[in-house]
């Protein structure tokens, strides 16, 4: 199940890879994605951590590494649920584009706008819990 994630997690951050110059942001969905590159660059230290925290099991600490790994888990879980949703919101065919079959916008801008801001709430959300989870599994290995 881990190396379908990593898989899938490589295969997005290739697709999603640019130029080595990234630019400031210009749009909100240019904040939004600027943000889940922030998190995704983070998914590689998640898994890490928590094999980490796995082979250095401290049995007098059962309960503190049980919640540590299962927040280290749903981090990762949350990353890619969150993607399969902003997908299915915003296929690319959505994106500022017309239906073939219709001359209407599939969109207002303002459902976009709206709807990317929620995402960025979401996103910065999980980001912001990534960074807690990766704090605290740090502290518990250095203990």
């Amino acid at each position: 199940m881990k190396t379908t994630y990593l898989l899938l997690i490589a295969l997005f951050v290739i697709s999603c890879s640019g130029s080595a110059e990234k630019e400031a942001p210009v749009t909100l969905k240019d904040e939004v994605l600027e943000i889940h590159d922030e998190a995704m660059a983070k998914m590689e230290i998640l898994y890490s951590l928590e094999t980490k925290l796995k082979e250095e099991f401290d049995s007098t600490q059962t309960e503190t590494y049980n919640s540590t790994i299962a927040e280290l888990s749903k981090a990762q879980d949350d990353m890619m649920e969150w993607m399969r949703n902003y997908s299915k919101t915003f296929p690319h065919k959505m994106h500022n584009k017309k239906d073939e079959s219709d001359d209407k916008p599939m969109m207002t801008e303002e459902q976009e706008e709206a709807l990317l801001k929620e995402e960025k709430v979401k996103i910065t959300e999980i980001k912001e819990r990534m960074d807690k989870n990766i704090s605290e599994a740090e502290k518990l290995l250095s203990k």
